[in-house]
């Protein structure tokens, strides 16, 4: 029988280990590829709980509540964080 690499002890020794080490290179491969399809997943979901928490953040603010902070996000605009005319004081 005569293999890739001679027919000789050797050469079928130096056959089998090298297709030991392709099957390590195919699993390997095959790992990662599952490893990034469940990264993937884990990425999708957590951009829809990101979502998910920002809407119900939104929706749980009380009408006096949003009106603080649309009043806090005025003075952000001006030069003045205390709302008074320009200048320093």
């Amino acid at each position: 029988m005569s293999g890739v690499f001679g027919g000789s002890e050797p050469g079928a020794l130096l056959d089998h280990h090298t297709g030991v080490a392709h099957q390590h290179v195919v699993d390997a491969l095959n790992d990662m590829v599952v490893g990034l399809q469940v990264y993937a997943e884990n990425l999708s979901q957590f951009s829809k709980n990101l979502t998910e928490q920002d809407l119900q953040a939104a929706a749980d603010l009380t009408p006096s509540r949003k009106a603080e902070l649309a009043a806090a996000g005025s003075h952000l605009n001006s030069d003045n964080f205390h709302g008074h005319g320009g200048g320093n004081h």
